[in-house]
């Protein structure tokens, strides 16, 4: 269980007194990027981090007042995480950089709303057709973009400003609405530019406007009955199709866990503004139970599957400039909650001081409990609550444990005990040390790859056990995901001696790889760090 805790520490007597704890309800439990934040007025903040997606809760943040009641919370129901929520109050994008108002406006004229050369909204504004009495129209010219916006197309490349004119006293008009274009500063090309008006500051959806550019005034004129909210920029033309998407979750001929609603989502690439989804469980597709074109997020939570049923879906995209192939079919299988243990594998041999990689499968989302057991009595606790990602690296201690072949590895749901799953029995023995006519030979070894971080190439170092004769040995390498992405070596390998291969990522992302070495039934493994 996660709480918020605060302490008093004394740097004298080196002592910290907790004087403040909160715990939720119901409880919250977040293995990572917690936080706790005071506020001026005595209120405090706290962030429940990575609860929703790999702890135990859906509530991310929470705010207390100085008697811990809580003003305000917030819950995600799709598993995301937060890291450091904090609150600030944020006022400049509410302060105007320039702010006009001016009175008895009369149709016919142009109105210029500056003052000098210090206080510039850039906008003069002519009014071709009104009805009204005595009457005034402000203008407040912003030195920020927008919040909340949305377009009816392609969201356009626009400047960071945006105006508010209102009006008091016009019942109706028609107004030629003029824009500096030299107080821009990144408009793009301004013969491009277009104006975009919605009638309510910070919501609705912004529309274009008929824009007339003058190179010679440098000035951009839209004519509107309403005033509101106005911005400029340059459209974003799709000449493009996008390609097909690719199937993310559930994973192809996965067992999707039917006690729990189903997530379907999908990736694309570029710019897309709908998608057709089809699910069937028909093996000819000719009956779908969902054929959407309809959607506009990139992922569907789906409650109206059957039990035991096993299911196929694709998915295309579209966008102004048309619709994508479809995606590869992919398939999936409701079935009930399990959970099985694939490494280590059965008679397989670990060494003391050696890093190997323990996986399981399931199809749960809760954390795990990683337990060693030797001859059917826990020996070692390995992970108390990791996250339930289906592997863990784990070194083997080099002292506490006996050698010995009745070894198994237990996963245990953290929420539900009597989920669990036992790998078959397995060997931890000591390292493998030879000495033969040439001297003393080292045994089984993966050493830390150099440099480490890299880019875009580093080193790997290797020894198999024996006494000269040769061994067969696999160098493969693994992205986060535990897919492998390179064989470096895979056949004979002398035994006793150094061998050396170069890993070549220069294609690569930024990122944390495994380096996993076999030969003989044992296993090793070391962390890669790609930087970019």
């Amino acid at each position: 269980v996660s709480r918020g805790v605060e302490y008093a520490v004394d740097q004298n007597a080196k002592t910290a007194t907790m004087v403040w704890q909160y715990r939720h309800t119901p409880d919250v439990y977040t293995p990572t990027r917690g936080s706790v934040q005071m506020l001026p007025n005595g209120n405090r903040v706290i962030g429940w981090g990575s609860a929703p997606f790999v702890g135990i809760g859906k509530t991310m943040i929470t705010e207390l007042s100085p008697q811990d009641s809580v003003l305000f919370e917030m819950e995600c129901n799709d598993k995301m995480p937060s890291y450091r929520a904090q609150k600030f109050v944020w006022n400049s994008h509410r302060t105007p950089a320039a702010d006009v108002q001016l009175a008895e406006l009369l149709p016919g004229n142009t109105y210029h709303f500056n003052r000098g050369d210090t206080v510039r909204t850039g906008v003069s504004i002519t009014l071709t057709d009104a009805t009204f009495g005595y009457n005034g129209v402000r203008v407040r010219r912003y030195a920020f973009a927008p919040v909340n916006v949305s377009f009816p197309m392609n969201d356009p490349v626009t400047a960071a400003m945006r105006w508010e004119i209102s009006q008091s006293g016009i019942t109706s008009f028609t107004a030629e609405v003029r824009f500096d274009s030299t107080i821009l500063k990144d408009a793009g090309d301004r013969k491009k530019l277009v104006v975009y008006h919605r009638e309510f500051e910070g919501s609705g959806m912004f529309f274009p406007l008929a824009s007339v550019y003058d190179s010679v005034a440098k000035t951009l004129t839209a004519t509107t009955t309403k005033f509101g909210e106005f911005i400029v920029g340059v459209p974003e033309l799709v000449t493009v199709v996008p390609p097909a998407p690719n199937a993310v979750l559930p994973l192809n001929g996965a067992l999707v866990n039917q006690t729990e609603p189903l997530l379907i989502r999908w990736g694309t690439v570029g710019h897309v503004t709908g998608y057709l989804l089809q699910v069937t469980a028909d093996t000819n597709g000719m009956t779908y139970l969902i054929n959407d074109p309809s959607l506009k997020s990139s992922y569907i939570v789906w409650n109206g599957y059957s039990n035991g049923t096993t299911y196929y879906w694709r998915v295309k995209v579209a966008n102004e400039a048309g619709s994508s192939p479809w995606s590869s079919w992919s398939s999936f299988t409701m079935s009930p909650v399990y959970l099985s243990v694939t490494a280590p594998a059965a008679g397989q041999k670990l060494t003391f001081n050696a890093t190997t990689v323990l996986t399981y499968r399931n199809n749960f989302q809760e954390r795990v409990h990683l337990r060693l057991y030797r001859n059917g009595v826990l020996a070692l606790k390995i992970k108390d609550s990791t996250e339930n990602t289906g592997r863990y690296v784990w070194k083997v201690p080099a002292a506490g444990l006996t050698a010995d072949s009745t070894y198994t590895l237990r996963v245990i749901s953290v929420l539900d005990s009597t989920l669990a799953a036992v790998s078959a029995p397995f060997t931890i023995a000591n390292p493998v040390s030879v000495a033969g006519e040439s001297g003393p030979v080292r045994g089984f070894s993966l050493a830390q790859n150099y440099p480490n971080p890299f880019n875009p190439t580093t080193m790997l170092e290797f020894t198999v056990p024996g006494p000269g004769a040769a061994s067969t040995a696999t160098l493969e390498v693994f992205n986060p995901l535990g897919q492998r992405i390179a064989l470096l070596w895979n056949g004979p390998a002398e035994s006793g001696r150094s061998h050396r291969v170069t890993f070549h990522a220069a294609g690569l992302p930024a990122g944390i790889y495994l380096a996993r070495l076999t030969s003989g039934g044992m296993t090793g493994v070391r962390k890669l760090v790609l930087v970019k």
